[in-house]
């Protein structure tokens, strides 16, 4: 019965290392032209939300690094985006996902958990 729960202690505390105590959210300007990282460096999350602001005036596409105004998941003003959530052996990383924008004012913002 101790390692039961010696066991099932271990676990829970993996679980509580692999994910963040709370949400956290931040905003990234786009690029001048091109693609852009939606953040400067590895920052990994189980749930990642991207929202593009009502405020903007064109169209964000989001992707992989080859994204480009015209491919991708394409977001306008006031839509979001949900990238499924990831197992706890797996994770997002806002570094390895991509942003193009037709209007290059614009910004995202993002939250994780």
């Amino acid at each position: 019965m101790k390692r039961i729960v010696l066991v099932l202690s271990l676990l829970l505390m993996q679980g509580a290392i692999l994910h963040p105590a709370s949400p956290t959210s931040g905003s990234t300007t786009c690029p001048t032209s091109g693609a852009k990282r939606v953040a400067s460096s590895s920052t990994k999350a189980i749930t990642v939300t991207i929202q593009v602001p009502l405020a903007n005036a064109g169209v964000i596409y989001l992707g992989g690094s080859t994204i480009s105004s015209t491919t991708g998941i394409q977001l306008n003003k006031g839509d979001s985006f949900t990238f499924a959530p990831a197992s706890n052996s797996n994770s997002w990383d806002l570094f390895q996902i991509y942003f193009a924008c037709s209007t290059n004012t614009d910004t995202i913002t993002w939250i994780i958990d």
